[in-house]
């Protein structure tokens, strides 16, 4: 099996939309908050959609496998893949928060660390994200600001549009603010701490919990950009876009016209991640051919050799590899 087809895991998170329902099947009234598109997290595994083993989680399906992610994959033990994608619907602003670097979330949570990047889908008129301090605070100052709520003060507002990326290492404060779609490429991690939450109350009527004195001692306190950053790369057909590169992924968006096709190579190197983000079309390797849209997750194992990309109409796929150091 060369192209594996994975369904997704759905959260329903307070603060979640509506708009994934129609791509996966779900009601209408139910709050898809995150599909978790290509995981193998313990805490919510994509599904194999297909052949012998649909049904089976992938996290469950990899355990009968080897070397599926290649050469150049980081792969902590017990957490299954080096990636997880997923779909956010932020129908309601997040929680201000940051994510611990490999180092912190190892001594403090049993986690790798969780570094991502953000691909803007959709935006509302006026739709923002918080990223990054404006200037550079202490520890002390940090703290403050979560107890207070004026953490909002000391961060960069920025406005954002479809096609726009955000690289999140560890340790940067940001949220996602209301009416904004995304696509997220990160580790394989769970670990959150929230440092603000606009004094909203849980499901269960109680404010939710702050993570103040972690996140306080994993937080970067100088002062960050807070701006989209895309690279163009040279391509023989369609369109690429570098939308990041670091350590633990390399992902790269992909836009082709009608009649365009696109040529990707699963080597011994590294596995592929494709992830569907507009239009439709179809996947093929070998003698093996799916059809292709909104949504839609694939993952090739490291080896597999060619995977070809074709499209009547348009389509935009989000290609994410292993990272580059």
């Amino acid at each position: 099996m060369k192209i594996i087809k994975l369904k997704p895991f759905i959260a329903d998170y307070m603060w979640g939309g509506h708009r994934l329902c129609d791509t996966y099947g779900l009601e209408p009234s139910q709050i898809a908050a995150e599909a978790w598109v290509f995981s193998a997290h313990a805490d919510g595994q994509s599904i194999l959609a297909e052949g012998d083993d649909a049904g089976m989680p992938f996290g469950e399906w990899l355990k009968t496998q080897k070397d599926v992610f290649g050469k150049k994959a980081k792969i902590e033990p017990g957490f299954g893949a080096p990636i997880l994608c997923k779909f956010i619907d932020a129908e309601r602003s997040l929680s201000i928060q940051v994510h611990p670097d490999d180092a912190f979330a190892r001594q403090h949570e049993n986690s790798p660390g969780k570094t991502e990047m953000w691909y803007i889908l959709d935006a509302a008129p006026g739709a923002y994200i918080y990223y990054g301090l404006k200037e550079d605070v202490t520890a002390d100052q940090l703290r403050e600001g979560m107890s207070s709520g004026r953490i909002t003060e000391m961060l960069n507002k920025v406005y954002v549009k479809p096609g726009e990326a955000f690289f999140i290492e560890a340790g940067t404060v940001h949220a996602i603010g209301a009416g904004i779609l995304i696509c997220e490429i990160q580790q394989s991690s769970n670990v959150t701490y929230r440092m603000y939450d606009f004094g909203r109350l849980g499901t269960d009527g109680k404010p939710r919990a702050l993570h103040i004195d972690k996140a306080a001692a994993c937080t970067w306190l100088t002062a960050s950009a807070g701006r989209s950053t895309i690279e163009e790369l040279p391509c023989e057909s369609g369109k690429a876009e570098l939308l990041a590169e670091c350590g633990y992924f390399r992902s790269v968006k992909y836009t082709l016209q009608a009649g365009e096709t696109l040529r990707l190579c699963a080597d011994e190197e590294s596995f592929l991640s494709l992830i569907a983000v507009s239009g439709n079309g179809r996947i093929a390797a070998g003698e093996e051919a799916d059809e292709v849209g909104f949504g839609d997750s694939f993952f090739v194992p490291a080896g597999a050799g060619e995977v070809v990309l074709t499209t009547d109409s348009e389509l935009g796929i989000i290609v994410s590899e292993a990272g580059r150091e």
